[in-house]
């Protein structure tokens, strides 16, 4: 929910080095700029160790995030007025931030905080997080993160210094944490009391990993953190939006994308600003405020969509959730479909890659067989 009790999509962008690399006036243009393609959130460091120019350093003005490297207790507060600005900027384009206190790295030693929290130890790592719960806790528009890539393992006291300086200060706050890629949140911290927001990070097939979360129990809300990033991993286009289509449709809250270079604001970076990504994240924003999707549930029962799925686990595998009001349904590729509507129902097929309505018709209640049109993927937009 936003600031005014209405159902808030996150629809995000990997932004992990803005607070370091680019220039403020860089980093500020990104934010309006992205804002105006209809994303919401963005995920930062706010101390990091290796990706910009002069790590841990601003590039900008050389500031270091402590006054002795590398010693927790003594944060500069030169460099955390910079934090302060890029907040008050973020707000003001209603923009929210994924906030991360100690990444703790990519499984590579001396990419993240790892070894800098165990050598601080708990009680300096927690001064850490007070002071940055004081300076930041109440910001109506922060979500925070925990660790960084990386399991808990030893450095789960550590963490939870973090996380319980924060609920100190704010009780409401809205916590949550990154594992390694394919690790579920929840079990690796033990459903800490802390972890109120749960999140899928998965280069797999990103639909089974869904699932998974969607069946925990108790339930909690959650959000498609990361998946295969644009200009990695060979990803095509469409895997970029296919993973987050398949969030819409599995019951999370939100998605994020990532972009190399963006996320690391590396040569080149704003090249890629109306990335096809980009622009496929500006489509996922526009239909989901068309719809009540907080009301819809996945069709796991398979109850209105009967057939026409695709292998369970495979990358053609669809995605359908159901709501009072209508369904929306995912299709990586055409295929025969088979749909059982309870009432009449006006479809709508759109292009996921343009946004293009492409064709429309209006069917009585009962079974159908239809064709998913086009020759790619295709989004099914359904209304009784």
């Amino acid at each position: 929910m936003d600031k005014n009790g209405h159902p808030y999509w996150l629809n995000g962008d990997a932004a992990w080095s803005l607070l370091v690399q680019p220039a403020m006036q860089e980093a500020e243009r990104f934010i309006q700029y992205r804002s105006k393609q209809g994303f919401n959130a963005l995920l930062v460091n706010v101390i990091e160790r290796r990706y910009s120019d002069d790590p841990p350093r601003t590039t900008e003005g050389g500031i270091e995030p402590f006054l002795v490297p590398e010693d927790m207790r003594t944060p500069n507060d030169a460099y955390f007025k910079r934090l302060d600005h890029l907040l008050d900027v973020a707000e003001s384009n209603g923009m929210t931030i994924l906030l991360f206190p100690i990444y703790l790295g990519y499984l590579n030693e001396g990419e993240g905080w790892y070894d800098v929290l165990l050598k601080n130890g708990v009680d300096a790592v927690r001064d850490y997080g007070r002071f940055i719960a004081r300076r930041y806790a109440h910001r109506p528009n922060i979500i925070w993160m925990m660790a960084g890539d990386h399991n808990p393992d030893v450095a789960l006291p550590h963490i939870t210094a973090v996380a319980e300086s924060i609920l100190e200060v704010n009780p409401h706050a809205v916590i949550s944490a990154h594992c390694h890629p394919n690790v579920s949140v929840r079990p690796a911290y033990n459903d800490a009391s802390w972890l109120n927001l749960s999140n899928v990070y998965s280069y797999g097939f990103v639909h089974d990993a869904i699932r998974s979360e969607y069946d925990k129990n108790p339930v909690k809300p959650f959000f498609l953190l990361e998946a295969t990033y644009e200009n990695e991993r060979g990803a095509s286009s469409q895997q970029i939006r296919r993973q987050q289509w398949w969030a819409v449709c599995g019951g999370a809250t939100g998605g994020f994308m990532g972009n190399n270079p963006i996320w690391k604001m590396g040569k080149g970076w704003m090249e890629h600003w109306d990335s096809p990504g980009a622009r496929a994240m500006e489509i996922v924003k526009r239909i989901m405020d068309t719809i009540p999707w907080h009301t819809y549930v996945p069709d796991h029962h398979k109850e209105v969509l009967l057939s026409g799925w695709g292998e369970q686990h495979g990358t053609n595998y669809a995605g359908f959730t159901v709501g009072s009001s209508g369904a929306l349904g995912y299709f990586p590729d055409p295929r025969k479909i088979k749909l059982e509507l309870k009432n009449p129902a006006n479809l709508q097929w759109i292009n996921p890659d343009t946004g293009k309505k492409v064709s429309k018709k209006r069917l009585p209640a009962g079974v159908h067989e239809i064709m998913v049109p086009g020759k790619q993927d295709m989004i099914l937009l359904v209304r009784w």
